[in-house]
């Protein structure tokens, strides 16, 4: 009986993460003005099928002249789905979960090896429900576009993250802080930044 469960809640797995583009793989992504590379992979070289359970890592390369060169890497929460933002600088990896989460992060930032601490969740980004689009198992919450979301640069010459969302507008995210910046200035408030100081 318990190996029949088993199987039967893999089965499972594998038919939600097939109709949901999740395929724990391995992946590439390049920056936009492809000088780096962001390698997702499992931990271990052994692993032959990797899935959820796998312990997975980002290697960020710099390329040029036909070379490679790893300047950060760091273990790597995976989704299991083959996406993400790398900066032009490779800096920042930034993955953005498309499904709204109520209660749940809904953003993975990495800053040279690092990962950066953020409870930007649904509730945060304020969308009514009926603007949420809704499919057959989730409902999605940023612009149905190909570009959702991506990096900018803010007056000052801080890379920042713009997101586009369901409802048509344009939020800013701080990738230092995990945080919303909600002034044109770009600037953090006193009480974020002790806040966030005193958690890490």
């Amino acid at each position: 009986m318990k190996k029949i469960l088993i199987f039967v809640v893999s089965l499972f797995i594998a038919q939600f993460s097939n109709a949901n583009g999740v395929c724990w793989c391995g992946f590439e992504v390049l920056s936009q003005n492809k000088q780096f590379k962001a390698v997702i992979s499992p931990v271990a070289d052994s692993v032959d099928k990797p899935d959820w359970k796998t312990d997975w890592k980002i290697e960020v390369y710099k390329l040029g002249s036909g070379i490679k060169a790893l300047i950060w890497e760091s273990d790597y929460d995976y989704s299991g789905k083959p996406t993400g933002q790398l900066s032009d600088d490779g800096q920042y990896f930034t993955y953005v979960e498309n499904w709204y989460y109520k209660e749940l992060p809904l953003l993975t930032i990495y800053k040279a090896g690092r990962k950066i601490a953020t409870d930007l969740d649904g509730n945060s980004f304020s969308i009514a429900k009926r603007k949420l689009k809704k499919t057959s198992l989730h409902y999605l919450w940023l612009a149905q576009s190909n570009v959702p979301y991506e990096y900018k640069t803010s007056e000052d010459g801080i890379t920042i993250l713009m997101l586009r969302t369901v409802d048509k507008r344009e939020l800013k995210v701080n990738l230092d802080y995990g945080i919303l910046i909600t002034s044109i200035s770009s600037q953090i408030t006193h009480e974020h930044v002790s806040r966030l100081e005193m958690q890490g």
